[in-house]
């Protein structure tokens, strides 16, 4: 999430994050199309079209609505996507206090026994009984933690894997090689070197080149999609061992034609796994507990299915192309009618500035 001051000036200018880096391209070339016709018109009459403007102010009023019903869809999708991630976070985090509340463990906290018995004394073995029940309880609670974290990274990686299936086909650009990079760190941290290898093999992520000598490697992402082990390189590298400086240990991980689900899912089973573990047990919780663990979990899978619709679902083909032919005519009438007056200054903002901030 972006953090930024509402009120700063700098906001208007914010590059990583913001809106401007994804307009400055076409707006400059724009630009450049707005100078050149404007040259082009006052040296040649030619290129000056004399018409009434009640046809490009309809048409300027078409493009308005589309604009204004454009940003209203992209935040109630904004909006959707902030409500269904807090009901899902507010979800695990009910797990976490239920599990965590639930969870007997050496019933240290029960002292009624001591009450009603004060001379009663505890063997050797009812202590170390007391001692194994409260350290397995502390190593459910902790796993539980660690393992809820661990999903709200994957969904931020698995997220940045589904834009770039949506935008690019796949294909990950360095900023987003960066972020995951980041991110996959982050899992290392949380997770055990076991789970990191079935996290590893249902990545997603793809070395592929072209099989040419001199070919440029290109990371691809896949999800829900058949993989074919044949076409690609491998997976993510693995990390290096502490103190090891042997090249063999930093191959790709080996790779199988297989289904890639999404990794949220994966880490998702880890979690309840863990959770089913006290079930039924001295140090745990009754069996009823499972119809609340499975209960959240199902809400949780739920939310994380729909805010994975609402990234990789693209928009309706027939409007995009309606959206952007009527904004492309529009940019190119605009300039082209406008008059070209004799007031230098004037005619610069008339048919320049005038223009170029609109289409910014």
């Amino acid at each position: 999430m972006i953090r930024y001051t509402k009120a700063a000036f700098q906001t208007l200018l914010y590059w990583w994050g913001g809106i401007n880096r994804h307009l400055i391209l076409n707006s400059v070339l724009y630009l450049l199309f707005l100078v050149a016709l404007f040259w082009a018109q006052s040296k040649w009459p030619i290129f000056r079209v004399e018409s009434s403007t009640s046809g490009l102010s309809m048409l300027g009023s078409l493009t308005v609505f589309l604009l204004v019903f454009r940003m209203n869809q992209s935040m109630a999708r904004n909006n959707e996507a902030t409500e269904r991630t807090d009901e899902m976070f507010g979800e695990l985090d009910f797990l976490i206090h239920s599990v965590c509340s639930f969870m007997q463990g050496a019933k240290e906290d029960l002292l009624h026994d001591l009450v009603l018995n004060p001379h009663r004394v505890h063997s050797e073995e009812e202590i170390r009984i007391m001692k194994l029940h409260g350290e397995l309880a502390s190593m459910v609670r902790i796993h539980v933690v660690r393992l809820t974290i661990a999903f709200g990274v994957s969904c931020l990686l698995y997220f940045r894997i589904l834009t770039a299936l949506a935008d690019a086909q796949g294909v990950l650009e360095e900023e987003d090689l960066v972020q995951i990079v980041f991110l996959h760190s982050r899992l290392q941290a949380l997770l055990y070197e076991e789970e990191m290898e079935l996290v590893d093999q249902y990545m997603g992520i793809s070395r592929e080149t072209d099989g040419g000598a001199g070919s440029e490697a290109e990371y691809r992402a896949e999800t829900g999609r058949f993989r074919i082990a044949a076409q690609c390189s491998g997976l993510l590298m693995r990390p290096r061992k502490a103190g090891n400086n042997e090249e063999e240990d930093c191959r790709f991980v080996p790779q199988s034609s297989d289904i890639v689900p999404p990794l949220p899912k994966v880490i998702l089973s880890m979690l309840v796994e863990t959770c089913h573990t006290p079930l039924a047990q001295k140090w745990g919780y009754p069996e009823r507990v499972l119809n609340l663990i499975a209960s959240i979990s199902a809400d949780a899978l739920d939310q994380l299915t729909h805010l994975s619709g609402l990234i990789a679902r693209p928009v309706s083909l027939a409007y995009y192309q309606h959206c952007r032919v009527i904004v492309v005519i529009f940019s190119f009438m605009l300039p082209l009618v406008t008059e070209v007056g004799e007031d230098l200054i004037g005619s610069i903002f008339d048919n320049i500035v005038f223009p170029f901030v609109i289409y910014w």
